[in-house]
């Protein structure tokens, strides 16, 4: 269950065992830096798959630097020329044999479908296939097809499965390099083909090469979490991560009182000690700590009494 601003701040104000009253910090304060945890939470390498979102962006011909997102927050990948899959099922889908050739859906669902896309035909009698049609333009009712495409007329009724699918033939999980001087020193800024490395710089994206084709390119991405607007409000950040935030906002606040220095630094501590915990319990292997729980844990042998003894001694 998602934890509200209001019962995190008074989990705050425990942890802090002072002020209950708000004469040091008031809630707008305490609120201000339980966000600003939230935040630095979320930039820290985690995995937060309710932050998690992805941008889908045609690059264009011989360019090479692109905008990121404005509430992008953290990089987790990009691929370049990314396969793009839509699948539609209805009894609403006709095919029309008019030259260009047509598919039609009386109930509108077709689109999210992409020009280019090749389509796998599943449930007719006799259009069933594996691109051997593609799509030239879109709307919502009507796919036209490309004039080498064609289809046998047949009315709507069964119920028709459509699969479409992009063909890219240069897909690739880019690389990062930090300093964008590294693409330079690849001959970044002539050379145009596919790229393989990117980097970052000013809030843009960058690529080792100007894209030579109109490619799809993919940015998965950890959304900045979005503040708090009332003290009934739920975190976006998930429960089990919560306590993080509140070390970094204690971290912050003892900051803001004179002489708590050895209490800020504390909190500093505490907060990247279990940072590096919570890392390293997700890069366990989930299936083994879930059908080995006990089986070694009072010899403390193998992957699950690894893991005891690391949240032991932190």
């Amino acid at each position: 269950m998602a934890k509200s601003r209001t019962t995190i701040r008074s989990e705050l104000r425990n942890d802090l065992r002072i002020d209950p009253n708000s004469k040091v910090w008031s809630d707008a304060t305490l609120n201000q830096l339980i966000h600003e945890g939230e935040i630095e939470v979320a930039r820290r390498n985690l995995t937060i798959t309710e932050l998690e979102t992805t941008l889908n962006t045609t690059a264009a011909v011989g360019t090479r630097a692109y905008d990121l997102p404005s509430d992008l927050l953290r990089i987790i990948s990009v691929i370049y020329d990314v396969e793009r899959i839509t699948r539609y099922q209805a009894t609403t889908i006709a095919f029309n044999n008019v030259n260009p050739d047509t598919i039609t859906d009386s109930a509108n669902g077709l689109a999210t479908f992409i020009v280019g896309q090749k389509l796998q035909v599943l449930g007719t009698t006799n259009n069933d296939g594996t691109d051997k049609i593609e799509v030239s333009t879109v709307a919502a009712g009507t796919l036209t097809l490309t004039t080498a495409s064609s289809v046998t007329t047949e009315a709507a009724g069964a119920s028709v499965t459509l699969i479409g699918r992009t063909n890219p033939d240069h897909q690739k999980s880019l690389q990062r390099v930090e300093d964008i001087r590294q693409l330079n020193q690849d001959g970044f800024d002539n050379i145009v083909g596919y790229p393989s490395k990117y980097a970052i710089f000013n809030n843009d994206i960058y690529f080792d090469k100007r894209t030579k084709e109109a490619d799809v390119f993919e940015i998965t991405y950890i959304q900045v979490p979005a503040e708090m607007a009332a003290d009934a409000t739920n975190s976006e950040i998930p429960d089990e991560l919560i306590p993080l935030v509140r070390l970094w906002a204690q971290y912050k606040a003892w900051g803001q009182v004179p002489g708590e220095e050895t209490k800020e630094n504390k909190a500093l501590e505490a907060f990247e000690r279990e940072v590096r915990r919570q890392i390293t319990m997700r890069n366990f292997d989930d299936y083994a700590l879930r059908a080995y729980p006990t089986a070694n844990t009072r010899g403390r042998r193998g992957l699950w009494g690894r893991a005891v003894n690391y949240i032991a001694n932190s």
